[in-house]
């Protein structure tokens, strides 16, 4: 932390490093959710198509990311008290405001899923499996009762201390498994080639992408992290150092150099998160894009649930109802044969087409019998038949995420798979304790903007704020997951909410830089183009979510 009054910014490297912080913090919350979750499941639906897509995702928004950044260190505000100057609708506060409270909801939401995930990768490792069922609800609360220990004083420094070690641990932890699939002789059959990148690097996009968009909203600098990372910068002393607004020459150079060690902190940061999520995308394309996984699943069902369907549709008198269940079943049948030429991606069209017809037969047959009888003990039965075949065809969903890449993992032996398994829970942790500490601050701004509470007059009664909302957000977490035990699909709620928000914080940078931000301060003209760019770019990700939430809805 700084010295209390202004300062100039250092210029040498070594000043330079020892004023870097923020930029670590959105770092470990940024890899977490929508790199172990989120960005394999787009590999595994897409193969490495979106190799680009996912590159872009993480580097565009850091422009964004950097004007909110800038509009805090010059004026001293948060980013909630920066986002309620912006000019439309107020009640209490601006309506830009109302819009971040819907996508805070969005967040716990995600954070539910990411605790979860920390405890189906702890059930994974077998540390506590004599826990049974109930193990993820119980490991939620051991993880949320850690994160409470971690974030209890509501300081700044035990977060940055934390979110440093957790960086570099996870970076080696996915450098290994990176590695491990393109050295190790079980794990051959997986490895990435250059062509796998140069088909990834061809700027295409397929017809559904929905999954690809929700990733958009999370992967990189989240809509999320834009505004937690003003926060973080407030706290290290950005602001403090650049001392209150003065329209002089002196003034602005002080903050000229600020703002320098800030974008080399947000810069730095792309880097690292960008590579930890990229080496996620890889190994999802690589190791679950396979037409072997809905083979397993498929054949899992036959075993497990086809029996009992057989007799349940033999009792049933309706000769229609017969008819669509043969139908399903043939196409089920028909889903894991392949001709001999059929390439990986083809199979797995294959199998997607033939499951959409068994289930669509299926779901007719539901039909007919609700016609016959409302209360038949048959429906139940069946819906659940055609959700886990459409699990099935995808290969990816929200009990397997963890355990299928772990499985894949199997053929480096117990330690590699442990060391894999090890790192999962670094990065889930990570982002849950700084996530948790990020919201906290929104919470507690939240509370006064919304005039629920008076402002902390002192820093003193600021950290006893702080501590109360550090408790209440891992809790409410928890409790999030005990309730909806889906972690895939928590944090994809999280990802569309977060892609909603995204071209409001896009239009508020713009807003910022011209109307906000005092001239000498104000970016060259190539940096505002791409801050053009960028921002049409959340904006256009944006409108396809809300799209997609009509039409669907």
């Amino acid at each position: 932390m700084s010295s209390d009054g202004p300062q100039d910014a250092p210029k040498d490297w070594r000043g330079t490093l020892k004023h870097l912080g923020p930029g670590l913090i959105i770092t470990a919350c940024i890899v977490g959710s929508g790199e172990l979750i989120a960005t394999p499941k787009v590999g595994a639906e897409y193969g490495f198509s979106l190799l680009w897509f996912i590159i872009a995702g993480c580097m565009i928004k850091v422009l964004v990311q950097v004007e909110l950044g800038r509009f805090a260190i010059s004026k001293g505000m948060t980013t909630l008290e920066a986002l309620d100057t912006v000019p439309g609708p107020r009640f209490i506060v601006s309506w830009v405001v109302w819009c971040w409270l819907l996508m805070f909801v969005g967040i716990l939401f995600q954070l539910g899923g990411i605790v979860g995930s920390v405890g189906k990768v702890v059930m994974e490792l077998g540390w506590v499996s004599e826990l049974g069922a109930h193990g993820p609800s119980i490991i939620a609360v051991v993880v949320s009762g850690g994160t409470i220990a971690i974030l209890a004083s509501g300081k700044y420094k035990p977060v940055e201390i934390f979110s440093t070690i957790m960086v570099v641990f996870f970076t080696f932890a996915t450098l290994f498994a990176l590695i491990s699939l393109q050295t190790s002789e079980g794990m051959k059959d997986f490895s990435i080639s250059w062509a796998d990148i140069k088909e990834g690097l061809k700027f295409q996009l397929p017809g559904d992408f929905s999954t690809a968009f929700a990733a958009f909203g999370i992967i990189g600098v989240g809509a999320s992290e834009l505004i937690y990372y003003p926060y973080w910068c407030l706290e290290k002393g950005y602001a403090k150092n650049v001392g209150t607004a003065n329209p002089t020459t002196v003034w602005y150079e002080r903050a000229k150099g600020w703002l320098r060690i800030m974008r080399v902190d947000a810069w730095l940061s792309m880097v690292v998160y960008t590579g930890a999520t990229v080496a996620f995308f890889l190994l999802g394309a690589a190791l679950l894009h396979r037409a072997e996984m809905p083979e397993q699943k498929i054949e899992k069902f036959r075993e497990a649930q086809m029996p009992a369907l057989v007799t349940a549709v033999d009792r049933s008198p309706s000769a229609e109802l017969k008819g669509h269940f043969d139908k399903a079943r043939a196409a089920m049948n028909a889903s894991t044969m392949f001709e001999a030429d059929m390439t990986d991606s083809q199979r797995l069209d294959h199998v997607k087409a033939q499951i959409a017809v068994a289930t669509g037969h299926l779901n007719k047959l539901i039909a007919v019998e609700i016609k016959r009888d409302k209360k038949s003990e048959m429906i139940e039965p069946i819906e659940m038949a055609v959700a886990d075949l459409k699990v099935a065809a995808v290969g990816v969903s929200n009990d397997s995420m963890i355990k299928d890449l772990s499985q894949m993992y199997r053929p480096l032996g117990e330690a590699g798979l442990t060391i894999f398994l090890v790192g999962a829970f670094v990065v889930l942790f990570s982002t849950m304790v700084t996530a948790s500490a990020s919201n906290a601050r929104l919470l507690a701004d939240g509370l006064v903007l919304f005039r629920r509470i008076e402002k902390p007059s002192t820093e003193e009664a600021r950290a006893k704020l702080l501590s109360k909302c550090c408790i209440a957000i891992p809790v409410a977490c928890a409790l999030m997951f005990i309730f909806v035990p889906k972690p895939v699909t928590l944090v994809l709620v999280g990802g569309v909410a977060q892609a909603l928000m995204l071209p409001l914080l896009a239009i508020a940078a713009l807003y910022f830089r011209y109307k906000q931000t005092d001239k000498p301060l104000q970016p060259g003209a190539i940096w505002t183009i791409f801050l053009w760019i960028s921002a049409v770019a959340m904006t256009s990700v944006g409108l396809f979510q809300l799209y997609q939430k009509i039409t669907s809805g």
